[in-house]
């Protein structure tokens, strides 16, 4: 079996159109265009024939003589990720092979999704870590049955006085969305980190897909 690396934004992209169930949304090739833009972004794909195993979406930019990958704006992970399902051990081997392969960038900084559970062999080539926690509910198709499982103390001081303040709407335009992220930017004179258009658009793609 042969097994190689390879950069491949084209065959990624069919792997994107053909099973996006196997991404999460921040890796889908439609996502990435939007947030890096087309050309901004590459893919490293780990292969065994005749199927990708693994994949590392990244976004790309310059200053000045200096390129480095870093992490596109309203994402939450990027980085290496597996698309099947693999042993730990296997995990371990891919991800040194990924880490060889790496391009060495000016910088390199990028929050991995939590799949990853071993950096080691990024650490064997360089790299530096800082470790971040997530807190996953596998199963939301039960609001209620979510909530009741919740700890008591959250659920009955916390969540009940938060949603005795609060309205929950679901609304197609992004553009009142706009508005309540910028103001915290406006009040402490600062710049919102990407552009209107670009939240009008990403906001549209996900309604289309039903992803957001």
């Amino acid at each position: 079996m042969s097994k190689k690396i390879k950069f491949d934004q084209e065959r990624y992209r069919v792997i994107c159109s053909d099973h996006p169930e196997l991404l999460p949304i921040f890796y889908q090739a439609w996502w990435l265009d939007i947030v890096c833009g087309a050309t901004n972004w590459e893919v490293m794909l780990y292969e065994e024939d005749p199927e990708v195993v693994a994949v590392c979406p990244m976004f790309t930019k310059k200053r000045g003589p200096a390129s480095y990958v870093t992490m596109p704006p309203l994402t939450r992970f990027a980085g290496p990720y597996f698309i099947r399902e693999i042993s730990e051990y296997k995990q371990h081997r891919i991800l040194r092979k990924m880490a060889e392969a790496m391009p060495r960038w000016d910088g390199y900084a990028q929050t991995w999704h939590y799949q990853i559970k071993n950096w080691l062999p990024f650490r064997w080539q360089g790299f530096r870590q800082t470790i971040y926690y997530s807190f996953v509910i596998p199963d939301i198709a039960d609001l209620e049955v979510v909530y009741q499982r919740l700890a008591p103390d959250y659920r009955n001081n916390k969540i009940s006085k938060l949603t005795s303040r609060l309205t929950v709407r679901e609304e197609a335009d992004p553009s009142r969305f706009w508005d309540l992220f910028e103001a915290p930017f406006r009040r402490q004179g600062l710049k919102v980190p990407f552009n209107r258009s670009m939240l009008q658009k990403l906001g549209a793609a996900c309604y289309e897909r039903s992803s957001g």
